[in-house]
Parts: C-alpha cells; sequence; structure tokens
C-alpha cells in the first residue's frame, strides 16, 4: 500500500508540475499576445500620424495653389480694369479732341 501510495503521490505531482507548466505556458502566451497587441497598436498609430501629416501638406500645398491662383486672376483682372479705364480715357480723349476741331 505504500508503495501504490508513493506511486499515486508521484503521479499527482507529475499532474501538478504539468498544470504549473500549463499555467506559464499559458500566462506566458497571452503576454506575448498582448505585446504583439501594443506593438501592432504602436505601429498603426504611427502609420496613421504619417498618413495625417501628408495629408496636412497635401492640404497646405492645395491651400498656396489656391492662393497663388486666387492672385493671379486678381492681378488679371486689375490689368484688365487698367486696360479699360485707359480704353475709356483715349476714347473720351479723342471725342474732346473731335469736339475741339
Amino acid at each position: 500500500m505504500d508503495r501504490q501510495f508513493k506511486k499515486q503521490e508521484a503521479q499527482w505531482q507529475k499532474e501538478e508540475d504539468a498544470r504549473i507548466k500549463l499555467m506559464y505556458d499559458v500566462y506566458n502566451a497571452r503576454e506575448r499576445d498582448i505585446l504583439n497587441r501594443q506593438a501592432e497598436k504602436k505601429e498603426e498609430d504611427a502609420r496613421k500620424i504619417v498618413e495625417r501629416d501628408a495629408l496636412t501638406k497635401q492640404i497646405e500645398e492645395y491651400e498656396e495653389e489656391l492662393r497663388k491662383k486666387r492672385l493671379q486672376e486678381y492681378e488679371r483682372n486689375k490689368s484688365h480694369q487698367k486696360v479699360i479705364v485707359s480704353q475709356m480715357e483715349n476714347k473720351k480723349n479723342t471725342q474732346k479732341r473731335e469736339l475741339e476741331e
């Protein structure tokens, strides 16, 4: 009976050791999963920052291009206005000269 008890006790110890090893394996696997998720989140955050910066740069470039186009349009309109005013003055001067003659 003593021999059988020792044999059973040894079996129980093996089972306990196996449970403890399994528990450590599960904890280690969970820890790796958590670390992997954290690393993936950091990578995703970094990608989002890069994407945000790229979009911000594109928006700034677009706004600068739009500003330049508006300025060119303003200058073109001003130039047209000067030409029209000059033509009006020339016509006025021509009419005035014709009336004086």
